[in-house]
């Protein structure tokens, strides 16, 4: 997960890495479609909140991928 963040920063100055920017993006994309078609697939949802639900996945997604939830051990009580 850690890539995709270095990937889109470096797309900013090196123009060669920008086709692979949109792939990954399509991909990440195209992927968070699937998972909310086959979960809404059997609800009355409409093309708007299919959208919608599509753009919020992707979006946890990203902040994910931006932001690595560290988890630490806790120490124990005694």
């Amino acid at each position: 997960m850690e890539v995709c963040p270095a990937l889109f920063a470096a797309a900013g100055t090196d123009p060669k890495l920008i086709d692979t920017r949109a792939e990954v993006w399509e991909r990440a994309h195209t992927g968070c479609r699937t998972i909310v078609t086959e979960f809404l697939g059997a609800m009355a949802a409409t093309d708007r909140q299919r959208e919608q639900e599509l753009i919020r996945l992707h979006t946890l997604v990203d902040g994910l991928a931006a932001h690595p939830v560290r988890l630490r051990a806790r120490p124990q009580r005694r």
